[in-house]
């Protein structure tokens, strides 16, 4: 409700549709498809990238649209390759496609 408001407020801050996007996914259930239209507006509006397009992802995974979080999560690495959890997000998306050789090199690069 209070990012709601905030996004009234200030519709072009894409912290804030980040932070919402947060909260669909806290909820039991969660909410993916609100979680990821408000992923979307973060991307779209925020300078820094990389946690929208990493959330993205993970987002993207549970709902079973795997290859599209291959995309989002390739992105991520890009921008920020020394973090481990998006090798990490990144090879289970892979081992979720079968690419086992992609996982397990991300995987190793996680753990490094």
């Amino acid at each position: 409700k209070d990012y709601t408001n905030a996004i009234r407020l200030e519709g072009s801050n894409g912290a804030f549709y980040y932070n919402r996007a947060i909260a669909y996914m806290c909820l039991t259930p969660p909410d993916y498809e609100k979680a990821l239209e408000d992923y979307d507006l973060a991307v779209k509006l925020s300078q820094q990238k990389y946690r929208p397009l990493f959330n993205r992802g993970n987002c993207l995974r549970k709902m079973g649209r795997v290859a599209e979080s291959i995309t989002d999560l390739k992105q991520a690495v890009e921008l920020e390759q020394s973090k481990p959890e998006s090798h990490n997000n990144l090879g289970l998306s892979y081992l979720e496609m079968g690419k086992l050789e992609d996982a397990v090199d991300h995987f190793g690069t996680a753990i490094q």
